[in-house]
C-alpha cells in the first residue's frame, strides 16, 4: 500500500479579538453598560480517518488530508445590561440582554467512536438574562435567575457536500433551551451559643431541547427539573464544619446527549446525568 495511511498537511488562522465595554452610574445605586466582543475559535483537523477519500485508496492514491479540514468560526456579541439594587441594597438585581451573530459555526457531532466538527454557514442567539439575590431576614437569603435565549441556524442552510446539512435550516441549536430557571436559598442560625447551623437548597428548571447534532427527534429531552442541597453545622469561628450534602435529590433521570448507535442503525445511545448522590463532607479551615 506504499504510504497510504500516512499525511501531512498543515493549515493557520489569524484573527483580531477583542471586548469594548461603556458604563455609565446612574443616580443611586445602578450601573448601565454595553459591550460589543469580537471572538473565534480555531479550525482544524478532524482525527477520523473514515472522512478521507475511500476510491482514492482503491486506485493507489493518497487521499487528501484537506477533506477533514474544518474552518475558523467567528462570532460578534453584544450585550446591553442594568445592575442595582433596591431596598437599601437588600436586593440585588442583574438585567442583560443579548446579541450574538455566528460565522462559519463549528458544529460537533460525537459519532460514538469521534467527535467530528463540520461548518454551518451562520446561527444566531439572542435573549435576556434576569438575576436576583435578596436579604429576607438576617438568616435567610434568597436568589433566583431566569434566562430566555433563542438560539438558531440561519436560514436556507446548504452543502452539497453534507445534503443533511439543509435540514438544520432555520431550527433551534443543539442543547440550547430556551428557558432556564434557577432558585436557591441560604439559611445560617446560631445554635447553642458557639454553633451555627447552616442549610442550602437550590433547583434548576431547564426547558424542552434536542440534544442531537441532527435533531433527529429521538433525541429530544423534555423539560426537567433538579434540586441539590445540603445541611450541617459549623463552629461559629468558621474552624471547622460538617455537612451532609445531596445532588440530584429527587432522582430526575435526563439525557445530556444522545448519539446514533455506532454500527446500529436505528438505535441509540445516551449520556445520562448523574443519579442522585449523596455523602458527608468534613473540613478544617486555617
Amino acid at each position: 500500500l506504499g504510504n497510504i495511511g500516512a499525511y501531512n498537511e498543515k493549515r493557520s488562522d489569524d484573527e483580531m479579538t477583542g471586548t469594548f465595554i461603556a458604563e455609565y452610574a446612574f443616580d443611586g445605586d445602578w450601573l448601565g453598560y454595553a459591550s460589543f466582543a469580537r471572538g473565534y475559535k480555531a479550525g482544524g483537523f478532524n482525527l477520523d480517518r473514515a472522512g478521507l477519500d475511500g476510491l482514492a485508496v482503491l486506485f493507489g492514491q493518497t487521499p487528501s488530508p484537506k477533506a477533514l479540514e474544518f474552518n475558523k468560526e467567528t462570532v460578534n456579541s453584544y450585550e446591553v445590561g442594568l445592575k442595582g439594587s433596591l431596598f437599601e441594597s437588600k436586593l440585588r438585581l442583574d438585567m442583560t440582554v443579548f446579541y450574538a451573530d455566528y460565522d462559519d459555526f463549528q458544529l460537533n457531532t460525537f459519532t460514538g467512536t469521534n467527535f467530528i466538527v463540520t461548518n454551518v454557514d451562520g446561527a444566531e442567539s439572542l435573549g435576556f438574562e434576569i438575576n436576583g439575590a435578596g436579604v429576607v431576614t438576617e438568616w435567610l437569603t434568597l436568589s433566583g435567575g431566569i434566562a430566555y435565549t433563542d438560539a438558531t441556524y440561519d436560514e436556507d442552510l446548504f452543502d452539497p457536500n453534507d445534503p443533511g446539512l439543509s435540514s438544520l435550516s432555520g431550527e433551534t441549536l443543539t442543547n440550547a433551551p430556551e428557558w432556564i430557571v434557577t432558585a436557591a436559598g441560604d439559611f445560617e442560625q446560631p445554635i447553642f451559643g458557639s454553633l451555627l447551623l447552616f442549610a442550602h437548597l437550590d433547583m434548576r428548571f431547564v426547558d424542552d431541547h434536542n440534544t442531537g447534532s441532527d435533531l433527529d427527534p429521538n433525541k429530544e429531552q423534555s423539560h426537567y427539573y433538579v434540586w441539590n442541597g445540603n445541611i450541617g453545622i459549623a463552629a461559629d469561628d468558621g474552624f471547622w464544619e460538617v455537612e451532609f450534602w445531596g445532588r440530584n435529590l429527587f432522582d430526575k433521570d435526563f439525557d445530556q446527549v444522545i448519539i446514533d448507535a455506532p454500527l446500529q442503525d436505528g438505535t441509540f445511545s445516551t449520556f445520562l446525568a448523574d443519579p442522585r448522590t449523596y455523602g458527608v463532607r468534613a473540613r478544617l479551615n486555617f
